[in-house]
């Protein structure tokens, strides 16, 4: 049986995969939030709740701002949507590396800052030195 962690970490990753043909990431975003009654009748409140945890809130149209709240929200959530919060950062990251894809400096300032979030607020979360070696491997490839 597949654990609630990865149950909610795949919903997650499917309803803010910002590279669905067609759909924008704001469309996509609004689109998640309006289903939030959906998810919580499909796979049960505790996973949709991990997922609405872990959603950009779509009224912060700025790519900086959002990304800030969205980390605090991570800090303050418990160790299983923290642990979440790094294996997404952490795909994401290795997704860019497969790619041999540069990420813009704004996203890797947010991933780097929700690497030091995650070790200073959520230590015990497993991946934290996977995340910091894929994000070191991003910065040389920064331009």
């Amino acid at each position: 049986m597949v654990s609630l962690g990865r149950r909610a970490a795949a919903l997650h990753r499917i309803v803010t995969d910002r590279h669905s043909p067609g759909v924008s990431a704001r469309h996509g975003a609004a689109h998640a939030r309006g289903s939030a009654r959906v998810r919580r009748a499909r796979f049960g409140p505790r996973v949709a709740g991990l997922v609405e945890q872990l959603t950009e809130d779509d009224h912060i149209e700025r790519f900086a701002p959002s990304k800030a709240a969205l980390r605090a929200d991570a800090a303050g959530d418990g160790a299983e949507a923290a642990a979440i919060f790094a294996a997404d950062k952490l795909a994401g990251a290795r997704a860019l590396l497969a790619a041999g894809e540069a990420p813009s400096g704004q996203k890797l300032e947010h991933y780097t800052r929700s690497l030091l979030m995650l070790e200073r607020h959520h230590p015990q979360v497993p991946l934290l030195a996977d995340l910091r070696l894929a994000l070191e491997d991003l910065e040389k490839l920064a331009p």
